[in-house]
């Protein structure tokens, strides 16, 4: 298993990370703020070879509508990986 930490740029938003590896595996879903001090969201994956793995990371404004970021991002053990605004779906008027 790789532990691995996302953090948010930008914009607050909601995080849905899927771990591509364990077809079982829930996705494990946070509201990550983007400030200074905001620890990290966290998440347990499968790895190929003891330190990388692949997660489907979604992104959301309100939790309940996610847009795809990145399908195949791959990942390392002990890594931060910011999430930028990109793929975000729009702003509801």
């Amino acid at each position: 298993m790789a532990n691995v930490r996302f953090t948010a740029t930008g914009t607050d938003k909601y995080l849905k990370v899927t771990d591509n590896l364990n077809d079982a595996a829930e996705p494990k879903i946070k509201l990550q703020r983007a400030q200074a001090g905001e620890p990290p969201f966290e998440v347990s994956v499968s790895t190929f070879d003891g330190k990388t793995g692949e997660v489907k990371i979604e992104v959301s404004r309100n939790g309940t509508d996610y847009n795809i970021h990145d399908p195949r991002m791959t990942v390392r053990d002990q890594e931060l990986y910011p999430i930028d605004d990109s793929n975000l779906p729009p702003q509801a008027s």
